[in-house]
């Protein structure tokens, strides 16, 4: 006997970090064939209660290795990682030892990092292999430039 698995359904979960960040998104309502740009809002939640489908405009997390351009700045996120937190390695064995403050704390690092992930416009929660958010990649135009 095989076990099925129920597809993955968009949640408040998926769409909620990416809130304070104005991030682009895709919609249409489950009855129309066109799809419209905006932008995600607390109004688009509510909208999906009325039957508007939606997916994100996501980096996959194949692209923190390459030039991304986000509000007009072009960068590669792994390098910006790495300027600004530095080698997570050493401060988590410097923790360890106590050397380090609790913002230093390599969990709270983490957090801060996920955090930024979410700021970048990444596929922190999978969205693109599901087809619940739209790979950035794969558009005429980048709407983060």
């Amino acid at each position: 006997m095989t076990k099925t698995t129920k597809p993955m359904k968009l949640e408040l979960k998926h769409l909620a970090p990416y809130l304070p960040y104005k991030c682009k998104m895709r919609y249409k309502h489950h009855s129309e064939d066109r799809w419209k740009s905006g932008t995600l809002t607390p109004i688009t939640l509510n909208a999906m209660r009325e039957g508007i489908i939606i997916k994100l405009i996501l980096h996959p997390l194949s692209d923190l290795t390459k030039p991304i351009q986000h509000n007009g700045e072009k960068f590669v996120p792994m390098k910006k990682f790495y300027a600004m937190y530095g080698d997570y390695y050493e401060n988590y064995e410097m923790f360890l030892r106590g050397s380090l403050s609790d913002y230093e704390n390599p969990i709270f690092l983490q957090y801060l990092q996920t955090e930024q992930l979410f700021e970048w416009m990444f596929d922190v929660r999978l969205l693109i292999p599901t087809r619940l958010a739209i790979d950035v990649n794969e558009l005429s135009s980048n709407p983060y430039k």
